[in-house]
């Protein structure tokens, strides 16, 4: 009886870090725990037959209710929830609902992509892994999915070579990459398009971390600003890795409905960290979660043993666009699978 509680009070204190103010999820390894807290589920279902078996009512009552909360978290992926029920759990804000006719037609991978004529657009992000990724895989994606933009993260020169013989600069000929700088973490970031921009810059929000390049792209009627971006991981540094999280917002400012932004890269962070959370809340969708249709979970890659089980890269925007298919894509040599978003102004 003792393990019982033992168990659920631990299990009520790790699914409260969910819900743990901000500015306390600097202190490691609370980044870490917190993305772990989805997991619960498991030790919790025990914990539940454990209790009625041995006649534990109040714990098995308790446990019941905490399951509860962990199936309308994970639901979330999968049906849309009315804003109430939102706000008492913290989930985040849940936009649009992508109709199936919608999603069979931007599925659809052999289409063809004129983001700057139809408004619709199509990107993909990937962690390339100190630029180890398999650049012939990426190129396979970018051009069997029609991919307009690319966001890669953790490159060098040597990736960027490859990419080019496997024929980026033909595919893609517009490119800002940042510049390389004391606060790399892996490498830099770049961004590649079809498309040609109004506008790029090698760098633009400060994230204290590699530099984001920005391009903005005409997407039909709109002008839309498109960042790569890779706030540093918790090891780097908690304050570090908040501070990243929480000035991703920053690509906000100065857009509207006809400027919308779009932010993809590797973030380093799930929605249950209560900072990622916050920056969705001052303006920002998150592509896979908005679509209602299942996990998109990127990491980790590389290991034998275990499955794909957090979402760490996302592709997130601002009102005046939205997402219709988002699907995630082993890449070979990297551990973060790619995460492709067709997205369509409004």
């Amino acid at each position: 009886m003792v393990l019982i509680w033992l168990g659920l009070t631990i299990c009520i204190l790790w699914s409260a870090l969910r819900y743990l103010p901000a500015k306390y999820e600097a202190y490691r390894p609370l980044p870490e725990v917190i993305a772990l807290i989805p997991f619960l589920i498991v030790p919790l279902i025990f914990i539940c037959y454990a209790s009625f078996r041995h006649s534990q009512i109040a714990a098995g009552i308790i446990s019941s209710l905490l399951i509860a909360v962990h199936i309308a978290w994970t639901a979330g992926y999968f049906i849309p929830f009315d804003t109430p029920l939102n706000d008492i759990l913290a989930l985040p804000k849940q936009t649009y609902e992508v109709s199936k006719s919608e999603v069979s037609k931007s599925g659809n991978s052999n289409a063809s992509s004129n983001g700057s004529s139809n408004g619709t657009v199509k990107i993909m992000t990937v962690n390339c892994r100190y630029g180890r990724a398999d650049a012939s895989a990426i190129m396979h994606y970018a051009i069997w999915e029609n991919v307009d933009i690319l966001a890669l993260q953790e490159i060098n020169k040597s990736i960027i070579e490859r990419l080019e013989n496997h024929g980026l600069s033909h595919l893609m000929p517009y490119s800002a990459v940042g510049e390389t700088s004391q606060d790399d973490n892996g490498g830099v970031n770049g961004l590649w398009s079809r498309i040609q921009p109004v506008q790029s810059s090698r760098e633009s929000v400060d994230l204290h971390a590699a530099k984001a390049p920005m391009m903005q792209i005409p997407v039909g009627s709109k002008t839309v600003k498109f960042a790569s971006v890779h706030p540093k991981s918790p090891r780097r540094g908690g304050e570090t890795w908040q501070y990243g999280i929480a000035h991703l917002a920053d690509f906000a400012e100065n857009t509207d409905f006809d400027h919308p932004a779009v932010v993809a890269g590797d973030f380093n962070s799930t929605l249950d960290h209560t900072t990622f959370r916050e920056t969705l809340a001052r303006g920002f969708s998150d592509s896979s979660y908005e679509i209602h249709k299942g996990f998109n979970n990127t990491f980790p890659t590389s290991w034998v043993v275990v499955p794909k089980v957090l979402e760490l890269d996302h592709i997130i925007h601002t009102a005046g666009i939205r997402a219709t298919a988002v699907s995630s894509e082993k890449i070979m040599h990297t551990d973060h699978a790619a995460v492709i978003a067709s997205l369509q102004t409004e």
